[in-house]
């Protein structure tokens, strides 16, 4: 194939179709208007008590999808999520961060859910304060917990700053009282994606989601949960990614073809190059289209 994207659409959109439509709704400030955002039934069990937030700060961020905004109480809305690494983000100047005016240096991560976008890193509580208090349109509100609270009052969009995370939409305190363990933490109510984590690298942009991709024609109502890992360019302009699928129990050969069809047959991707069963787990490996790493 003779087919090449920009290097943030292949990070972005590559990791799994479905996301594009997640970040394109955190891209809009609370009134609906367009904006940037910087480059995201299972089985009930516990997880492991003491997550190695060090070196996956995300997981012990997401939600039990019972408490999900619009999940819950609506089925036409899935659970889903994207985390970004650090060094897989060209800047944060852009979009509702852009008031913070943060060093990307200091951000070693990024997670995507709706409706809330969540920096993670190492920041200057009293710097974000000041830089809110000196913008037009912006005010501090408050506190919840470590963190202080801000919004933008035309648009409606809320800000929670900490020392660890930097948290921009609605309902943050949702996020932020799962962080401290107020509320059941996702791996805490639906353990498959603990084994699903523990299957990737947690350096990679990584995605998930309850169900079947929507983007899938074929029917997989089988599939339980499912995330896709993306590693960052190579020096020859690939990306490696890798998709694992849960099933109630082993998928058979049909399924794990009709999702190779699937794959195959999406626009980011280049190559399927190997296939995997264990158990009720189904690993895909496969390239995705050659980015254009100057965009």
């Amino acid at each position: 194939m003779n087919r090449r994207y920009s290097r943030r659409t292949v990070l972005a959109g590559g990791a799994s179709a479905v996301l594009a439509g997640l970040a394109g709704c955190l891209s809009q400030d609370d009134d609906g208007q367009g904006d940037t955002v910087d480059t995201y039934p299972g089985d009930s069990g516990s997880a492991p008590s003491d997550l190695d937030s060090a070196q996956v700060p995300f997981r012990d961020w997401l939600v039990n999808p019972e408490l999900a905004p619009g999940v819950g109480d609506n089925e036409d809305r899935v659970y889903r999520f994207e985390y970004v690494p650090g060094d897989f983000l060209t800047e944060i100047a852009q979009g509702r961060a852009s008031v913070l005016d943060i060093d990307p240096a200091v951000v070693e991560g990024q997670l995507l859910q709706i409706p809330a976008v969540i920096y993670f890193g190492e920041f200057d509580q009293s710097a974000l304060e000041t830089a809110i208090e000196s913008a037009d349109g912006y005010t501090l509100t408050g506190d919840h917990e470590s963190y202080r609270t801000a919004r933008n009052t035309e648009a409606g969009t809320r800000f929670a700053l900490g020392e660890e995370a930097v948290l921009i939409g609605r309902e943050l305190e949702l996020w932020i009282d799962t962080r401290i363990g107020a509320n059941a933490r996702l791996e805490e109510t639906t353990s498959v994606f603990t084994q699903l984590f523990d299957q990737v690298p947690t350096d990679l942009n990584i995605s998930g989601q309850f169900g079947p991709p929507p983007t899938f024609e074929a029917d997989l109502d089988s599939i339980n949960a499912w995330i896709s890992a993306s590693a960052k360019p190579t020096a020859d302009g690939s990306v490696a990614q890798t998709w694992i699928y849960a099933f109630d129990g082993q998928p058979s050969e049909d399924t794990t073809q009709s999702i190779q069809q699937e794959l195959s047959s999406g626009p980011l991707v280049d190559s399927i190059t190997e296939t995997a069963t264990d158990g009720q787990f189904l690993t895909v490996n496969g390239e995705l289209v050659s980015p254009d790493l100057d965009s």
